[in-house]
């Protein structure tokens, strides 16, 4: 996500994530950061920044991400993700500018030390979590609780489009074909958890609540997660789809150890996941299956302590999440058209 922090306003590009809690960009002095195009944020050029100090309110919403204990000392933070990635520093009051609005005494990360697989593209995170400290936390006066995006595929009809992020009104998912469904919070999780059902292929269904992994008993069995790129199952519900979809394409698949890939031509069937209150979601193979030179191969792998809806499944559908209506809505859209 295009963002410009600081005065005067230098471009970043942020990693947009639902399931971050607060925002941080890469900055100087670097003890440890990964490359990035951009340059890397001068803090002592800005004239908006402003560092916390350890006692001071938004630095106590840190909770255990606060990594200070004097109260006159800086607020520092540390934060861990699940993919082995993070990021610790300071943090600040900053401004951001999204798109022509100003946004003053956003506090976000200052980041000294950060590691993981972040492409070069990117200069930090964008929390859109329904949290305190996140960027969507902090403008939720301003947007009303409401946001949506739209993530073009490698496929898409004009290849120069960029994907596409809403706030407030600007943000509303509606007209024919919208598919709604509820979400829940829970406690100590920044994350949006949807209730899957069942999922099927062809006339073949394989539940999701009858299954002998306990939380998928419960409502709330699947995160939805703009900041993971693939889906996550439990290994009964992943077998369970591969034999369905081995029985309705018909052909051998080829042999690539535990994954399920076909010949590059052919025939996919879509794949359809039943979420609460009758959202069909049904996904073509461009959401399902990734092309490895010569294979198309099922991009969802095996996870028995989570579930997890990634962003691929959500290419080409304007996603729009209303945190009032606790709501999830869905629309089947080429995103690189959408405007």
């Amino acid at each position: 996500m295009e963002i410009y922090v600081g005065t005067p306003p230098t471009k970043q590009m942020m990693f947009l994530d639902t399931g971050s809690s607060m925002s941080w960009i890469q900055c100087l002095p670097c003890e440890h950061c990964f490359k990035q195009n951009e340059l890397i944020f001068n803090s002592n050029r800005s004239s908006s920044y402003q560092v916390l100090r350890c006692d001071s309110t938004e630095c106590l919403k840190l909770g255990h991400k606060r990594d200070c204990t004097q109260s006159n000392e800086k607020c520092k933070y540390r934060l861990s993700y699940d993919d082995k990635s993070g990021s610790s520093g300071e943090l600040a009051m900053e401004t951001y500018t999204v798109g022509d609005t100003s946004i003053p005494n956003m506090a976000h990360g200052c980041g000294h030390k950060n590691s993981g697989e972040f492409s070069e593209q990117s200069t930090g995170m964008i929390g859109l979590a329904d949290e305190p400290l996140s960027f969507f936390g902090q403008t939720r006066y301003l947007t009303g609780g409401k946001f949506s995006y739209c993530l073009i595929s490698q496929f898409g009809s004009n290849q120069n489009a960029r994907s596409r992020i809403s706030f407030g009104k600007n943000a509303v998912v509606s007209g024919p074909g919208v598919i709604s469904t509820p979400f829940t919070k829970k406690k100590d999780s920044p994350f949006y958890f949807l209730t899957l059902e069942s999922i099927s292929v062809g006339n073949i269904i394989i539940p999701f609540r009858e299954s002998i992994i306990p939380f998928l008993r419960r409502p709330g069995n699947i995160i939805i997660d703009s900041g993971t790129t693939i889906n996550y199952f439990p290994s009964e519900v992943l077998q369970n789809l591969k034999t369905a979809l081995i029985r309705v394409i018909g052909k051998t698949p080829i042999s690539f150890a535990d994954e399920l890939c076909y010949k590059i031509n052919t025939d996919i069937p879509n794949i359809t996941f039943h979420f609460a209150s009758n959202a069909n979601i049904t996904l073509s193979k461009m959401n399902t299956f990734t092309v490895y030179g010569y294979a198309l191969c099922l991009d969802m792998k095996q996870d028995d302590s989570i579930s997890i809806f990634g962003n691929r499944s959500q290419m080409n559908f304007l996603v729009g999440y209303d945190i009032p209506r606790k709501e999830v809505s869905f629309k089947s859209t080429d995103c690189s058209r959408y405007i």
